[in-house]
C-alpha cells in the first residue's frame, strides 16, 4: 500500500514539473564606435552614413538635410536646429566608414555619457583658486552667442523666403495651366462650331 501511494507522488511530482517549465530569452545591443572629431562633437567609426553624436543626440546628414534621434539607427526626425559644433562640419558626407586617427570609445546610447576611468591614488591637494574670467572674454562669449543666435535668424529666413518662391512658382505654374485649359476648350468650341456650320452647308447642297 505504502509502494503505491509513494509511486503516485513521485509520477504526480514529475508531471508537475514538466508542465511548469519556461524559457527565458536576453538580447544585447551592441553600442557604436565613437571618434571625437572636434570638442562636443563624435562619429560613429566606420558606418555606412554620417552620424554625429553631440549634446546627448545622434545627428544624421543626408542630402544636405539634419535628422535628429536618440536612437542612432531608427526613430530620425528632420530638423530646422542643429547645434552649431555640429553645423560648422565640414563636408559631413567625408566621415562615412571613418576611422581617423583618435582613438575610439563605445556608448551606448540608453543610457548617460560613460563613466571616466579611475583616477591613481593620489595625496590631496589644496583646492584651485576659482578662475575670473576678465571682462574681454565675457564680452567675446556674448559676441559668439549674438553671431550664433543672428546665423540661425538667417538660415530661418532663407529657408521661409525658398518656401515662399516655390509656393509662388507653383501657383504661377496652375495659373498658366488653367489658361491653356480655357484655351483648348475655346479652339474646341470654335471647331464644333465650324462642323456644325459646314454639315448644315452640305446639307443645303444635297436638297
Amino acid at each position: 500500500m505504502r509502494t503505491s501511494i509513494l509511486s503516485a507522488l513521485m509520477f504526480t511530482a514529475l508531471t508537475g514539473c514538466m508542465g511548469t517549465g519556461s524559457v527565458q530569452y536576453s538580447a544585447e545591443v551592441t553600442a557604436p564606435e565613437l571618434i571625437v572629431i572636434s570638442p562636443g562633437v563624435q562619429v560613429i567609426a566606420d558606418y555606412n552614413e554620417p552620424v554625429f553624436y553631440s549634446e546627448n543626440y545622434y545627428w544624421r546628414y543626408d542630402g544636405g538635410v539634419w535628422f535628429r534621434s536618440n536612437d542612432y539607427r531608427r526613430n530620425w526626425i528632420r530638423v530646422q536646429t542643429v547645434p552649431v559644433a555640429v553645423r560648422r562640419i565640414d563636408r559631413p558626407t567625408a566621415y562615412v566608414h571613418y576611422r581617423g586617427n583618435a582613438r575610439a570609445e563605445v556608448r551606448d546610447h540608453r543610457s548617460s555619457p560613460p563613466p571616466q576611468p579611475a583616477q591613481p591614488a593620489f595625496q590631496p591637494q589644496p583646492p584651485a583658486p576659482p578662475v575670473v574670467r576678465d571682462h574681454d572674454e565675457r564680452k567675446d562669449d556674448k559676441v559668439e552667442r549674438k553671431d550664433e543666435r543672428r546665423e540661425d535668424k538667417a538660415e530661418r529666413k532663407d529657408e521661409r523666403r525658398e518656401d515662399k518662391a516655390d509656393r509662388k512658382d507653383e501657383r504661377r505654374e496652375d495659373k498658366a495651366d488653367r489658361k491653356d485649359d480655357k484655351a483648348d476648350r475655346k479652339e474646341d468650341k470654335q471647331n464644333r462650331k465650324e462642323d456644325k456650320a459646314d454639315r448644315k452647308d452640305d446639307k443645303k447642297r444635297g436638297r
